[in-house]
């Protein structure tokens, strides 16, 4: 139970990170970019970077959409830092939205076929409906976490390879 908590706070979480670089700023930049920018298809590290700032997503081959990304400032104070955030994605906070609105919906409709004279067939399905969603909401997020750790994971080794 704790790991699914850890991967359910970590869905929405925001997460601070600093990355040390071993070169001077443009360098990096410029390092960066070409790893933002690789050259065969496929799962591969997307963004925008530039002087002012970094946004890094990781995509896959195989689709599936961006859980998180890397927000990010460069420091030059001394040695070239960058620093930065992990953040979810909109669509992660608009799927859980989305899907409290239907649990509460699936939950008024059993309640309300319970409380009317409905026939037993309709009773019965809202109510496998409603339980088989509430069952099944835990694995989906469990997915979804286990994504957003994965684009993390490859957004940083990225970002250290880059700078290294």
């Amino acid at each position: 139970m704790s790991e699914m908590r850890r991967i359910a706070n970590l869905l929405v979480a925001v997460r601070p990170a600093s990355y040390p670089s071993a070169h001077d700023l443009d360098t990096s930049i410029a390092k960066l970019r070409a790893a933002a920018n690789p050259a065969s298809p496929g799962e591969q590290l997307r963004g925008d970077i530039g002087a002012n700032g970094v946004r890094l997503t990781f995509s896959r081959a195989s689709g599936g959409g961006v859980r998180c990304a890397f927000e990010g400032t460069w420091i030059a104070a001394g040695d070239v830092f960058l620093d930065g955030r992990f953040v979810p994605a909109g669509r992660t906070t608009l799927f859980l939205k989305a899907t409290s609105v239907v649990l509460a919906l699936l939950f008024a409709a059993t309640v309300w076929a319970w409380l009317r004279d409905v026939e037993v067939a309709t009773r019965v399905i809202t109510t496998l409906t409603l339980l088989l969603a509430i069952f099944a909401f835990p694995f989906a997020v469990m997915a979804f976490g286990s994504d957003r750790e994965v684009e993390e994971i490859a957004i940083a080794k990225a970002i250290v390879a880059a700078l290294g």
